[in-house]
């Protein structure tokens, strides 16, 4: 004899197979009552979970945005003060006042941020007395 839908469903380990549909009619009322408020119980929690974790994506978000904003800020006003001290360099105007074994380079590859790049030469021992 072939088996039945939901003898096939249990065989198979589908997700409605421990699952059963609620049927008034085949349960004592009192039995179907406290089914259905397991049920209610268990639905409201649910839906509060999501609630929830919308709720804190949200506030990730934010936090994630202004934490972004901050930072394009930074990088903007870390360009301003590179652009200031390659025109100070280029005019010359501090070039007079770096000590002697510091060099200073400059570099802006194209698709990368511009570094700048400070080498200093580490006098001997002897230099230092």
């Amino acid at each position: 004899m072939p088996y039945t839908h939901e003898e096939t469903q249990e065989m198979e380990g589908s997700p409605n197979a421990n699952t059963t549909k609620l049927d008034k009619n085949s349960l004592p009322k009192e039995e179907y009552v406290k089914k259905r408020e397991r049920n209610n119980i268990a639905v409201r929690k649910s839906r509060r979970k999501a609630k929830e974790k919308i709720e804190e994506t949200k506030q990730r978000v934010n936090a994630l945005s202004k934490e972004n904003e901050d930072l394009r800020n930074k990088v903007a006003l870390l360009q301003k003060e590179l652009n200031v001290l390659r025109s100070l360099f280029a005019n010359g105007e501090v070039s007079n006042n770096i000590p002697n074994g510091v060099n200073v380079v400059f570099t802006n590859s194209p698709g990368q941020c511009p570094n700048i790049v400070v080498k200093t030469e580490v006098p001997d021992e002897e230099d230092c007395s």
